[in-house]
């Protein structure tokens, strides 16, 4: 007789093999009485389709296996790999890729963020009109011919760096 085996953590058929016979038991019934071993059972599990795990929960029961697949969070759009068997089917994951940094999730696809996006190109605007500003103060420090002057650009620059660095 066969017996079939399960993983104990995660329900999995893990394999098959021929149960050995109970000596005791079955000189006291008379008939072969089959040994069943924890995490095993004599119910014949369905075949495995190719992407599909059969798992074992009082019945042999099918289901989808992503192991080794990339998904991504809803939240964030990490990249992360599925290893565990119902990984997937987490409702924090997805299988479509995130685009960018600047989008989210909005229940079936990503979509820019714009809220996002907006402050993101402002501070980018700001940073490169800062540049430009810094480089012209670099130049005119290099020109300034008096103490006044150089006083007026130091003020400048610490103008900009309070702009620079207020939490908005």
């Amino acid at each position: 007789m066969k017996i079939y085996h399960y993983n104990s953590e995660t329900k999995e058929f893990i394999g098959e093999s021929e149960a050995k016979i109970d000596p005791m038991a079955t000189k006291r019934i008379g008939s072969p009485v089959y040994l069943t071993p924890a995490n095993s059972t004599i119910i014949q599990p369905p075949k495995i389709e190719k992407g599909k795990s059969i798992i074992f929960d009082n019945e042999w029961k099918t289901i989808d296996d992503h192991r080794g697949e990339i998904y991504y969070k809803k939240d964030s759009g990490q990249e992360i790999e599925i290893k565990k068997l119902g990984e997937e089917s987490n409702k924090s994951l997805t299988p479509i890729k995130c685009p960018g940094n600047n989008y989210k999730w909005n229940g079936v696809d990503w979509e820019l963020d714009i809220e996002k996006e907006t402050i993101e190109q402002n501070k980018k605007q700001k940073y490169e009109n800062n540049i430009t500003i810094v480089n012209n103060l670099e130049s005119n420090i290099s020109k300034a011919e008096s103490f006044e002057e150089l006083k007026k650009i130091v003020l400048d620059i610490s103008l900009i760096l309070k702009d620079t660095y207020t939490i908005e």
